[in-house]
């Protein structure tokens, strides 16, 4: 499977820390604490109100997710890659904001019926998967969104209070139609790469 291995160590970590428990594992890993690729000097909390005023939302709807979060990704086809924040690298890491607004989420969603036709049949087809899962990636829709403006200027604000690690990396918005939409899709992948390290722990590799 090729998973990475100092990856797998931190996924395993976490786990045990939890003791196998994958809905405290989101609680606990993602949607709480400070992500484990920051400098112990940045306040999460105050990272999080700034986001928030910059955007024009409240610091509950904002959270970092993904491989700056937990220091490895779960999305499936990355297999544990660790964070990675070197900009002249093919395999830099994204710095992926989770915003919670059913609001936005409608609003993106509109917008994205109206140009799905400019779209590649796997965009469309990816796009529709996500929506299902009320969870929309927005950053193809931004310049045509009636917020777009103002959250593509955000954008410098908001990774430069990060410190110099974090400059050059793409920074990724994804808009979760409501709190559960956002827990759901996180505790979706976590059990997806649970299942695999299992099989690959009863394989014996």
């Amino acid at each position: 499977m090729n998973y990475d291995r100092e990856g797998l160590a931190l996924f395993a970590e976490d786990m045990a820390a939890v003791e196998n428990d994958t809905d405290y594992f989101v609680t606990s890993k993602i949607l709480a604490g400070t992500p484990r690729t920051w400098q112990s000097e940045i306040d999460y909390i105050k990272w999080r109100h700034q986001v928030s005023v910059s955007l024009g939302m409240d610091a509950s709807s904002v959270y970092i997710i993904g491989s700056a979060k937990l220091g490895y990704s779960l999305n499936p086809e990355k297999k544990l890659k660790v964070f990675n924040e070197k900009a002249s690298d093919q395999n830099v890491s994204d710095l992926d904001v989770a915003i919670v607004s059913e609001l936005h989420f409608e609003e993106c969603w509109k917008v994205m019926r109206e140009i799905e036709n400019t779209f590649t049949k796997a965009d469309r087809g990816y796009g529709r998967r996500t929506v299902f899962q009320q969870c929309i990636p927005v950053d193809r829709l931004i310049p045509h969104l009636p917020f777009g403006e103002l959250w593509g200027k955000s954008r410098d604000s908001i990774v430069r209070p990060l410190g110099e690690r974090f400059q050059g990396l793409e920074l990724n918005f994804r808009i979760y139609r409501n709190s559960s939409a956002l827990r759901s899709y996180q505790l979706s992948g976590v059990r997806a790469i649970q299942t695999e390290v299992e099989n690959l722990r009863l394989q014996g590799e």
